[in-house]
């Protein structure tokens, strides 16, 4: 479990997100940055805008395997 986050970090109990990509990610917690990396690809290869902002949740974390929920907010036009 995550108890300390660092600055600008910050945890949330809840929160609500509409319109996101998302992807799981499962493998070591120092490539994660691998799945943010696809996310971002998928949306520039779909013409897909994104907002910048992402939220992980941690799933699931044993000795050398974390499993990640990442969403990437779409920016909609109104």
């Amino acid at each position: 479990t995550l108890n300390n986050v660092q600055s600008p970090y910050r945890m949330d109990l809840m929160l609500r997100v509409k319109n996101c990509l998302f992807a799981r990610y499962t493998g070591k917690e120092n490539t994660i940055k691998f799945a943010y990396d696809k996310l971002g690809v998928y949306a520039f290869e779909n013409e897909i805008e994104l907002e910048g902002a992402s939220y992980t949740v941690f799933v699931n974390r044993d000795d050398e395997v974390i499993s990640a929920d990442i969403f990437m907010p779409i920016k909609i036009e109104e």
